[in-house]
């Protein structure tokens, strides 16, 4: 059986992810999502700053979300 903590994170991780996805701007460049002790660590690119923030934002209103920690990286979109 997972401890208590392990649990609740899990169920941040997938909360964060149905709010990722729910948003069409957000789903495609978050790649990943990790929870360890209600702390959210995002990874993905990025092709603005305010996208980077709005993803770090967003985690921030999920319950149980101690703190947001953003791996994410800009990079310039080619088209």
């Amino acid at each position: 059986e997972l401890p208590t903590a392990d649990v609740e994170d899990q169920t941040i991780r997938q909360r964060v992810l149905a709010e990722l996805k729910a948003r069409h701007w957000a789903g495609s460049i978050v790649a990943n999502v990790i929870v360890d002790k209600g702390i959210v660590h995002l990874w993905g690119e990025a092709g603005t700053a305010r996208e980077i923030d709005a993803c770090r934002a967003l985690a921030e209103t999920i319950e149980g979300v101690r703190g947001v920690s953003s791996h994410m990286v800009l990079v310039k979109m080619l088209v």
